[in-house]
């Protein structure tokens, strides 16, 4: 979602019809919110973790919450991982 790249347009488009799908399907009683806490510690990951912004956002709620990521992105593991033994 980089407005300088040639396919934002595009990607807006396609991220647009998946997020309002999901509206539809998942209620928001179930969706985590994000905290203050969340992106200040994302800011943290993406300095050093190899991780864009949205992934550190994944990693962070992860971080705070002391919770695993249910993921295979092994960026987003490594982060969440370091974070856990550095406590």
């Amino acid at each position: 979602l980089n407005p300088d790249d040639p396919r934002h347009d595009e990607a807006v488009e396609v991220l647009g019809g998946p997020w309002l799908v999901l509206a539809e399907v998942v209620p928001s009683e179930l969706v985590e919110a994000l905290t203050p806490r969340d992106f200040a510690v994302a800011v943290e990951l993406s300095r050093g973790g190899g991780l864009d912004h949205f992934d550190a956002l994944v990693a962070a709620q992860c971080v705070v919450r002391g919770a695993r990521p249910l993921t295979t992105d092994s960026a987003i593991l490594r982060a969440t991982e370091g974070a856990r033994r550095g406590r």
